[in-house]
């Protein structure tokens, strides 16, 4: 007797939407547990570039130097807004110095 192909894969299919179903559920607790420290506004390139109305170059340079700290996920960078408002805090006091 040979095995029976559509069982196999209907045995795959619920298992798969058995692990999209936990995947969910661990989801939405990550999401319901996040402590306040992590879920401050994170910004990408683009983002900055169109708030700060500077160039690439600029925002590169930026952190190169390390004025601006960055994260980099997948090969994405973003940034914390709150470091944004730093550096502008900094380059205030450094003028009015």
């Amino acid at each position: 007797m040979q095995p029976n192909p559509t069982a196999a894969k209907s045995n795959d299919a619920a298992a798969h939407t058995a692990s999209k179903r936990k995947i969910k559920n661990s989801k939405r607790k990550i999401n319901n547990t996040i402590p306040e420290s992590l879920s401050e506004r994170w910004m990408d390139k683009q983002d900055i570039l169109e708030l700060m109305h500077i160039s690439e170059s600029t925002l590169q340079k930026w952190r190169k130097k390390g004025l601006l700290p960055y994260s980099r996920v997948l090969g994405k960078i973003y940034y914390k807004e709150s470091d944004l408002l730093q550096l502008l805090d900094k380059c205030r006091n450094a003028k009015r110095a």
